[in-house]
């Protein structure tokens, strides 16, 4: 089923999810999420840029169909809201227990005045590099057994 998060319950360690196809609200353990995320931005550089990014989870892996774009709308908006000189706060406010990620995009929108689309984007980044290190980690951790 689809679905569109709405928040993370800190008491409950779950994500909020707004089930489309039943209107109705659910708590979902991360890891049984699939995530699909179009993350937008300006289409300036091809044909092709009007192409949503997409991230998905499958398999414990997460896989970004357009990591370039993803990073080129980062990097936009770090500079835009200036976030690199408060990097050590975004990563504070975005941990919600040691080692795990999880705020929705409007609480980050209101606590750094961004957008909640910007909010989104910047952080749909952030998932997939910290994805892509823990992937990693786990590889090398795996060859050298």
């Amino acid at each position: 089923q689809m679905g569109e998060v709405i928040g993370w319950e800190r008491k409950a360690k779950r994500w909020g999810v707004h089930v489309e196809a039943v209107d109705e609200n659910i708590r979902v353990k991360p890891r049984n999420l699939k995530l699909v995320v179009p993350a937008s931005g300006p289409a300036q550089e091809t044909e092709d840029e009007d192409e949503p990014v997409y991230i998905t989870k499958d398999n414990g892996h997460v896989m970004c169909s357009r990591p370039e774009k993803l990073k080129r709308r980062f990097e936009e908006i770090t500079q835009k809201y200036q976030l690199q000189e408060c990097a050590d706060r975004v990563a504070d406010f975005m941990m919600v227990e040691e080692g795990t990620m999880g705020v929705a995009a409007d609480d980050f929108a209101r606590e750094f005045d961004t957008t909640e689309i910007d909010a989104h984007d910047y952080m749909a980044w952030i998932q997939v590099c910290v994805a892509f290190r823990e992937q990693n980690m786990q590889t090398q951790q795996q060859g050298a057994s």
